[in-house]
């Protein structure tokens, strides 16, 4: 992934490109590097079809939470919820939960637990 940060990004993919990592370092419960340049990660989002902002916010807010950054946590979690809703995200990435503990991941039909 290192290498995709030295080529000179359009709008677009600079965007998906934001939203893969995040989710990939998530997957590796790299919490810390998911918070660095956060203002900018945030900025970004704002630039975001709405349901993909809101998942990023989300992912931000999930690392904002597991390194203590309680504040940060719940003003991101409130703006992915308010673009996304929390029912829609945990759906979408199960992981999500952790922010909403009321809202239960979908079932998994086939048994395999999850992504």
């Amino acid at each position: 992934m290192g290498r995709l940060y030295q080529q000179r990004l359009n709008l677009t993919e600079a965007l998906a490109l934001q939203q893969l990592q995040l989710e990939y370092l998530a997957r590796l419960e790299a919490w810390e590097p998911m918070l660095d340049q956060v203002k900018a990660k945030v900025q970004l989002a704002e630039l975001m079809p709405t349901a993909q902002a809101a998942r990023t916010q989300g992912f931000l807010a999930l690392a904002a939470t597991k390194t203590g950054r309680d504040d940060l946590c719940q003003w991101l979690r409130q703006r992915a919820e308010l673009l996304g809703g929390a029912e829609t995200l945990v759906a979408e990435r199960p992981v999500l939960a952790q922010l909403w503990p009321g809202v239960a991941p979908p079932a998994q039909a086939d048994g395999s637990g999850g992504r």
